[in-house]
């Protein structure tokens, strides 16, 4: 499965979510800045449409222990991730006709290769 990777996203894994965020998924779910949340059973995903919004959502998760490029990584749909990320992958595929560009787990260098596109929460 995967997670769309569209303007600029936050993708969070979601086994850092059940260790780390107070109250968990869902707290997560009911403290999500906007409404882009997406998820499959390993990532969620949060959308913004510019880079301010993506920094102050990385920090709020800092600051409650969450650790960027281990729990969380950003980044563009034109460029991917910021940078190298052993658990994330990043590319194109086609859905509907079009090509859209999504993120998915990568567990002990083994793909969870998307099905399809990761669902509304």
């Amino acid at each position: 499965m995967a997670v769309p990777f569209e303007m600029f996203s936050l993708i969070v894994r979601r086994n850092a979510i059940a260790a780390r965020y107070p109250g968990r998924w869902r707290a997560f779910v009911r403290n999500a800045p906007n409404n882009t949340l997406r998820a499959d059973p390993w990532l969620a995903r949060l959308g913004f449409m510019g880079v301010l919004h993506i920094e102050e959502v990385t920090q709020e998760l800092i600051s409650i222990g969450l650790r960027f490029g281990e729990d969380m990584m950003g980044g563009d749909e034109m460029d991917g991730p910021v940078r190298p990320c052993p658990w994330l992958g990043w590319g194109t595929v086609t859905a509907c006709g079009h090509e859209r560009s999504v993120a998915w787990m990568i567990d002990d260098g083994v793909p969870r290769w998307p099905r399809r596109l990761g669902g509304r929460v």
